[in-house]
């Protein structure tokens, strides 16, 4: 980072491992016991055993994140900095197969979905070098996504198990990041490229108690991902050379409730976990290091982060014009790892949509999350700078499903 010279992912966006969906953001990202439309396999993979039709799914987002900057031990001046993005969030698939398979009614879909993003922009107008002062700007952007190829099978009529495998290939998908630092007056500079690949895959679990009580659970398991670094310096000359290096990324694991006391509601409350103390980088050299804070992983105390949902959804029947209008509304409680304890965020979202178009084979769903942290990201400098900054982000997800 600005002030941070061990190599080490800083990632823009929340962190945490969370689904896709306009309809799951709405809720405040409560959706593990729900997980009933395409967009399940990003949720909790054995929630697509209720869908009982093909069905296609499209999710754009759009964020925009402000972060102010403090430090209080060193002469830099507090700035302003923020960034602003839209793409494709999420597409899939989802196809119930005709006939029993085995003897067990299956569903299979296969997924693109962004994942995480990098994106960061940061100025310094009297950024001390020496006895000098410079402008010094850092930039950060990327993605990682994966795709998804996933399987649900109903085991007994309550108790269905889901299973995706992702592939995280730039080669398929875009899964590369890359940032910039130059001080202009000193002709200083770097240029770093990362790509990753590898592996994983997610288990789920859904269990209809009965009509009003679904409980479900969701296992993302760890992987070794491949990084491949581009660098290249730039003092009175230039230097360019490629490492190759490791990322764990950590297991994480939740645990989803949804109550329906009529038809038309939906409660639902979500409780997730990830391992960061997991998480650790592997130089070219073998040196594993913790990736949040750069140092060795002995001498770093990483606690995991734990994230609760809370979300509503209420179904308001047209009858005349033959639509659903949902109300959603939701709020929830963010975990983001660092050094000796998880930096705290909050949210809430709200969303509706308009379902029954064409016929009944379209749903439009849209949402809006606000997302903040006070105090937070002491671990992306060095901790002598005794840095913070405070984050404000705007997201907003829209959402079409086709039944086929």
């Amino acid at each position: 980072m600005v002030c941070n010279a061990d190599d080490k992912p800083e990632i823009g966006s929340s962190p945490n491992p969370v689904g896709s969906g306009a309809r799951a953001l709405g809720m405040g990202g409560a959706f593990i016991a729900v997980a009933d439309d395409a967009t399940a396999a990003s949720w909790n993979p054995a929630g697509l055993i209720q869908l009982g039709t093909p069905e296609v799914s499209i999710v754009g987002s759009a964020y925009s994140r402000s972060e102010d900057n403090r430090f209080a031990t060193e002469h830099i001046d507090s700035v302003h900095q923020s960034v602003s993005e839209a793409n494709l969030n999420y597409l899939s698939g989802v196809y119930p197969i005709p006939t029993a398979v085995f003897g067990t009614n299956m569903v299979l879909s296969v997924s693109y979905q962004h994942l995480y993003d990098f994106d960061r922009k940061w100025d310094f107008p009297n950024f001390p070098i020496g006895k000098e002062k410079t402008m010094l700007s850092y930039r950060q952007n990327g993605r990682v996504s994966a795709i998804g190829i996933s399987a649900a099978i109903q085991v007994i009529e309550k108790l269905s198990l889901g299973l995706t495998l992702n592939a995280y290939d730039n080669g398929l998908t875009k899964n590369s990041w890359q940032e910039k630092m130059e001080a202009k007056e000193f002709n200083w500079g770097y240029k770093k490229k990362y790509t990753l690949n590898g592996y994983n895959a997610n288990l789920g679990l859904m269990w209809m108690i009965n009509e009003h009580f679904t409980v479900g659970a969701v296992f993302k398991t760890p992987f070794n991902a491949r990084i491949t670094c581009e660098s290249s310096y730039s003092f009175c000359a230039s230097n360019t050379y490629k490492t190759y290096e490791r990322l764990y990324m950590p297991m994480s694991y939740g645990v989803g409730f949804a109550y329906r006391p009529i038809d038309s509601v939906t409660v639902a409350l979500d409780i997730y976990r990830t391992h960061w103390e997991q998480f650790t980088h592997t130089d070219s050299y073998g040196t594993e290091t913790s990736a949040i804070t750069g140092n060795s992983v002995g001498e770093s105390n990483i606690d995991p982060t734990l994230q609760v949902r809370l979300g509503l959804e209420y179904l308001l029947e047209l009858e005349s014009y033959r639509f659903t209008v949902p109300f959603r509304a939701g709020v929830f409680y963010d975990q983001a790892p660092a050094s000796n304890h998880p930096d705290d965020y909050y949210g809430f979202s709200v969303g509706t949509g308009l379902a029954g178009l064409a016929g009944g084979k379209l749903i439009l769903d849209i949402a809006y999350q606000y997302r903040w942290g006070s105090d937070v990201g002491s671990s992306l400098v060095h901790e002598s700078w005794n840095y913070s900054q405070n984050v404000r982000e705007h997201m907003v997800y829209t959402s079409l499903i086709v039944h086929l």
